[in-house]
This record gives C-alpha cells, structure tokens and sequence, in this order.
C-alpha cells in the first residue's frame, strides 16, 4: 500500500526474520516511487498563497474526467499518466473559481508539472460559453480578443477545450457599469464582435450567452450564403436602372464590413431577375446590377479582387413562375418577387481570420 504522495508505504511479508507467519511492515521511500509518468502541482491563489484540500481533476484529450485527488497540506497533488499523452487540469475549491491548466507528457522527464492557479470569488464575475450554432456545442480553440472599453485594456485568450471565458471583475463594485467588446474568431466559422453593457446591480456570475447570441456559424466554402448569416435586406433598383440607390447602400455596407473583417474571404454576388421581359434582356440587366454592386463594395474593402459580380437573368428562378416566349405565368407579384433578389455567395474562406463587427443596431444579429 502506497501513500498517495508516494513517500512511504506498508506491505506484507512471511520473512524469516519476521515475528509471525505474515508480517506488516512500514517503509519509507528516499525518493517517490514513479509508475510510469507523473503529473504533479501545487494549487494556490494568484499571490502564490497555497490552497490545500482542492479537488483537482484529470481530463484526457477528449475532455472526460479519468481521476480527482485532494491537495495535500502542502497544496501538493500528482497523478500517474501516461507517456506521450496531453491531459487537461481542472482545480476546484469553495468560495474560488475553477482554476484550469494543461499538459503534455511528451518529454524525456518522468514528472511533468502543471500548477493550478484559482482565483477568489470577489462576488462579481463576467462568464460566456461559444457554442455552434447548428450543434450547440462548444468551439474549441476559439479565440478571444477582449476589450474593456472603461480602462482601454485588451487581451487575446485562448478559450482551449471548453471554449468558456470566466473572470472576476475584481476592480468593481455593485452599482458600477461595465463595458466590454468581444472578438470571437475560430477556425473555419465567421467570427463575430458584439458589444456588451452591464449595470452591476446584485452579486453573482453575469452570464453574457444568456442576454446576448454568440453562437458562431460554421462556413462552407462555395455553398455558405452571406444572407444566411446576417441580415440582409432586399436590395432594390429603381425601373431599367443600375445605379445604386441609398437603401441598397445601407445593405451593401453591412458586406463591406463582413469582408474588411475576413481579409480571406472570397464573394460571388449574384443578380436576379423574375421571367417578366426578355431573357436577353434581364440577363443584360441582372449583370449591369450585380456588377454595380460589387463595384461599390470593391471600393470600400481592402484587395477589392476578392468580390465579383455576375447577372443570371431569370436563369435561377426559385419558383415556377416562368413567362419566356408562350408561356404565360400567372403568378401574384410577391411570388415574381422571390426570383428578384440578389445573393452573396462565399465562394472562399481560410481561416482562422474570421471575424464580424455589427454596429448597427438594424444590422446583422447573427440570428
């Protein structure tokens, strides 16, 4: 039997020397007994100030607990690993917030060490999860650019695994108002910046994912659709006419502001027509729109070649709602108006420069 410091133990023996047929000896290691690999630390708040009795958790790579231990009066804990192997940390104790670490037992050294710092709960904490949109689950390595807009500090964070942020507002109080900016970015999803304002008004965790939709959208190169994503509203063109008007400007920007946020992003915007007038015609037409449009977004975004512009006419219709030549629709006007539309199509996306800022209160909500 062996402590779980490793330093001393007992066993049974039936040794001649002995004083019955088994006996229980003591023993003490003159340096710890290693099965394998282990990873040890110390559990202490941000001064260094030790904190015996927390529970400490193992995770392996796929994020599930394989052991927990106690730190010792020392703060002291280890655990046997596994060699070549990445493993998650998780220190817990009451009236402190979850202290987090990781480690790689990819090394020569028999013991690897990973200190767990927990941070007292001050009554007052900020905390947000970033989940997929679709999934709802956790985006790991999302990362995180946070700006507080009252003292002008920003940090970039890594959110790891469990894609959560969790600070305590240690420099506030009850009453005061808090003013944050958040970028999220994580590869292969459009990232999205929001705006968060907060009147202290109680103690406790403020969780921003409940008040505000973080949720992030994965994109599929050639098939995702920006108007998909965020609000776009119908772009329109007075009779015969290409020019673009003020309303249409106004949904313009809100691409212009996608783009100049995804340096890698690469856009098709695609003109509609309904059946009504010539083919030759709407298809003359659709492409003099849709080459307005990119136009006016080329430039305002940097490397303008990443957007082009193309007309299909009444090739595309949504509907059967088709009048070339002798065929006669008979179609209500708001089923014509389905087929003029114009779409935005993401033809590339590398990430992981992905992000979105919305500042207009009528612009997208990623919803």
């Amino acid at each position: 039997l062996l402590s779980s410091d490793a330093t001393k133990g007992y066993f049974s023996s039936n040794r001649l020397e002995g004083k019955g047929d088994d006996d229980i000896y003591s023993f003490k290691m003159l340096k710890p007994f290693v099965f394998g690999k282990r990873l040890e630390g110390y559990a202490k708040d941000k001064k260094g100030v030790i904190l015996p009795e927390s529970k400490i958790y193992l995770f392996n790579a796929d994020n599930k607990i394989i052991d927990s231990t106690l730190a010792d009066p020392n703060g002291f804990y280890s655990f046997p690993v596994e060699a070549d192997t990445k493993y998650a940390l998780k220190g817990t104790k009451k009236e402190y917030f979850d202290g987090k670490n990781t480690a790689s037992t990819s090394t020569p050294d028999e013991v690897v060490k990973a200190d767990l710092t927990l941070e007292k709960d001050p009554g007052l904490a900020l905390y947000f999860l970033v989940t997929d949109k679709k999934s709802g689950e956790p985006i790991p390595n999302t990362v995180m650019t946070l700006t507080n807009k009252v003292s002008g500090e920003t940090e970039i964070l890594n959110l790891g695994q469990t894609a959560d942020f969790l600070s305590a507002l240690t420099k506030n109080k009850v009453t005061d108002k808090i003013e944050y900016v958040f970028k999220l970015e994580a590869p292969g999803y459009l990232g999205k910046t929001f705006k968060y304002e907060q009147v202290l008004d109680k103690p406790g965790l403020y969780e921003v994912h409940k008040s505000l939709d973080i949720r992030l959208d994965q994109i599929v190169a050639g098939e995702t659709k920006l108007e998909d994503l965020i609000q776009i509203n119908p772009i329109y063109f007075d009779l015969n006419k290409d020019f673009i008007r003020k309303d249409a400007a106004k949904e313009l920007d809100k691409i212009v502001q996608v783009m100049n946020e995804n340096p890698t992003m690469e856009v098709e915007l695609g003109s509609h027509t309904d059946c009504r007038a010539t083919f030759k015609y709407n298809e003359a037409l659709s492409d003099r729109r849709a080459k307005s449009s990119a136009k006016y977004i080329a430039a305002k975004i940097v490397n303008p070649g990443r957007i082009y512009g193309k007309g299909y006419g009444e090739a595309i219709l949504l509907n059967s709602c088709a009048c070339e030549g002798s065929v006669k629709s008979t179609c209500s006007e708001e089923e014509h108006q389905k087929n003029r539309r114009t779409e935005f199509r993401i033809t590339k996306f590398d990430a992981p420069n992905t992000k979105v800022i919305n500042t207009s209160p009528d612009s997208f909500e990623g919803k």
